[in-house]
C-alpha cells in the first residue's frame, strides 16, 4: 500500500465467462455490485448482481431479475449503469429493452 491507503496491486474479486459487466459500484462497506445489460445472446441470468465469494448473485433476488415473470413494473429488464449514492442507496439505469436500436415504448417503472 502507498501513503494514500490504496494498494498498488490489482486484486481479482470475480471473473465472468459468458456475460460482460457494464457497470460496477462498491459501497463504503466493501459490497460490490455489477450490472449486465441483456443485449448479448444468451442474456445474463441476472442484470444486477452482488459479488459474493467471487460469484455474481442476483440482487436483490432472482425474481426481480427475471423480466419474463410477473408485473413488468416490478422487474429489471436490462441494467446498463449503476451508482451508489449517500445513504448506501444503489441507483440503476434500466433501459427496459433487451435489444440495441429502436424499441417500442414500454410500460416500465423504476424500482
Amino acid at each position: 500500500m502507498n501513503n494514500t491507503g490504496v494498494s498498488k496491486y490489482l486484486e481479482v474479486v470475480a471473473e465472468f465467462d459468458a456475460a460482460w459487466p457494464s457497470g460496477v459500484a462498491v459501497s463504503r462497506s466493501g459490497r460490490i455490485f455489477v450490472s449486465f445489460p441483456r443485449v448479448e445472446r444468451p442474456p445474463a441470468p441476472a442484470t444486477l448482481a452482488e459479488i459474493r465469494d467471487g460469484r455474481a448473485v442476483p440482487f436483490p433476488d432472482d425474481i426481480v431479475n427475471d423480466p419474463g415473470s410477473g408485473n413488468p413494473k416490478q422487474r429489471f429488464t436490462s441494467i446498463h449503469g449503476i451508482a451508489l449514492a449517500p445513504g448506501n442507496r444503489l441507483f440503476a439505469l434500466d433501459t427496459g429493452a433487451q435489444t440495441v436500436g429502436p424499441r417500442p415504448r414500454c410500460n416500465r417503472s423504476a424500482l
